[in-house]
């Protein structure tokens, strides 16, 4: 892809051949030294632990990335630091309130298609708004602030991840199906704890640095971020607490974000 990317601009006749290549060439020499920065992010090391049953807390046999809270961040200094508060202590009466609300819900049509939009993940509806903000605002004729666009998204989604995984794995909350067998599920657990919602996190982040970078769909940003948290409720695998939890970090999150992209010299 990236040979014929640069093909491409000689074939079209708007670069040379030593112009589109050097380019390639600059192109691969950032990309090794991003993949070096990801090779010593703390990724790549062995979970060699266990989450066995236990009363009142989550456990699972396969945990999806115990360790991520513990990987380096881009821009923040460090997951834990925007760790919150514990969530109501399981069979509390503010744990059952919640655990209530998720099982007396009603579900609508209006509601499991949120939920179905939104649980492949929270990556690509954000991704693609970033590709309609770039063609809206013509940034599609300025490789450089399509890019830095990219950048501080997917950035804050990643920064915003591992700080609202570094919270799941320190507090090991009970989905509420756990908690409930009585509750009804639209779809499977995902296999790491319930506080907070990784969707809500991510999506406060997302909402946050869009704000900042196209203004003038505030709206819309905050409005996406509410359905991305909302979608993993109306699906039965998260309390309202979780959500407001998440987007309460992931919002947080964004705001570092936001300060790093206003002094970085673009503005």
């Amino acid at each position: 892809m990236a040979d014929e990317a640069a093909t491409s601009r000689v074939m079209a006749g708007v670069a040379f051949p030593s112009d589109a290549f050097s380019g390639l060439d600059l192109g691969q020499s950032i990309g090794r030294a991003v993949i070096a920065f990801a090779q010593s992010d703390g990724s790549g090391q062995a979970f060699n632990g266990s989450y066995p049953p236990a009363p009142g807390m989550w456990s699972s046999s396969t945990p999806v990335t115990p360790l991520a809270g513990s990987w380096k961040p881009w821009v923040i200094t460090s997951p834990t630091s925007f760790r919150p508060g514990p969530p109501p202590v399981f069979g509390s009466d503010v744990a059952n309130m919640e655990y209530a609300g998720v099982k007396n819900l009603s579900r609508t049509n209006a509601t499991n298609h949120l939920a179905w939009f939104w649980q492949p993940g929270f990556f690509q509806p954000w991704l693609q708004q970033v590709d309609l903000e770039i063609f809206q605002n013509h940034l599609d004729r300025n490789a450089p602030r399509a890019a830095r666009a990219y950048a501080y998204e997917t950035i804050a989604q990643h920064d915003a991840t591992l700080a609202c995984w570094d919270t799941k794995y320190a507090y090991l909350e009970l989905r509420p199906s756990q908690a409930d067998p009585t509750i009804p599920t639209l779809f499977a657990n995902p296999q790491h704890p319930g506080f907070p919602s990784g969707h809500a996190c991510a999506s406060g982040a997302s909402a946050a640095i869009m704000s900042a970078l196209f203004p003038n769909d505030v709206q819309l940003f905050t409005s996406m971020a509410n359905d991305a948290g909302a979608s993993t409720f109306d699906a039965g695998i998260h309390t309202q607490l979780d959500v407001s939890g998440g987007f309460n970090l992931g919002t947080h999150v964004g705001q570092q974000i936001v300060a790093r992209a206003s002094a970085d010299g673009a503005n």
